[in-house]
């Protein structure tokens, strides 16, 4: 799961309704501020699981649902299948061209590189967090040198295999893959960081 960082006055919220396959009544809702997924959606969860909205699966006399306020208004794109589209893209990947998985507008970056050397480019300096996944064969990985212990305790690992992922910071990002073929997806929030200029 990908989250971006909210705002400190931006809430999220979980929904239960009488009916999911038609989400036409709320059965319960909360908005809560989110900051770890691991603690902050247990107490909701256990509050609706104790709630008579669950054991009636009826909202409770008087309950009014704030309603949903979507976010994102434009075109979700369909789900990738990732076999198929390195499949597809391999002509570009063996050449030493990284390709974009989904449009820059959706708030966040999926590149897949292939064969050859590739740097991330990152514009933040407190938020460059790169999720790596070496989908097809080796890579080896480099890390920006800093003299601080913080930034170096930060590097990422030597290389992946295949099947290997890791989360590295971003920031002077070294990717390099000698092997035909060879395929890692890279994963990053668009507005905390930038994947090659080349795309």
């Amino acid at each position: 799961m990908l989250e971006r960082i909210r705002n400190e006055r931006e809430l999220d919220s979980l929904t239960w309704f009488t009916d999911f396959a038609t989400c036409d009544e709320v059965l319960f809702e909360r908005y809560f501020v989110c900051r770890d997924l691991g603690k902050d959606l247990v107490p909701v969860v256990n509050e609706f699981n104790a709630s008579e909205a669950k054991r009636t699966l009826r909202p409770v006399p008087g309950f009014k649902p704030a309603g949903l306020h979507a976010t994102y208004t434009g075109h979700v794109p369909d789900p990738v299948h990732v076999d198929t589209f390195v499949d597809q893209s391999m002509v570009h990947l063996d050449t030493g061209r990284a390709v974009r998985m989904f449009p820059r507008e959706l708030g966040f970056s999926v590149v897949v590189f292939g064969k050859g050397a590739h740097t991330w480019e990152s514009n933040d300096a407190s938020q460059g967090e790169v999720w790596l996944y070496q989908w097809r064969g080796q890579c080896a990985l480099a890390g920006s040198s800093s003299s601080s212990a913080a930034a170096a305790a930060a590097l990422p690992p030597p290389g992946l295999s295949e099947g290997e992922c890791c989360v590295v910071d971003g920031r002077g990002l070294h990717v390099e893959m000698n092997s035909q073929g060879s395929a890692m997806l890279a994963v990053a929030l668009s507005d905390v960081a930038k994947p090659p200029s080349s795309l």
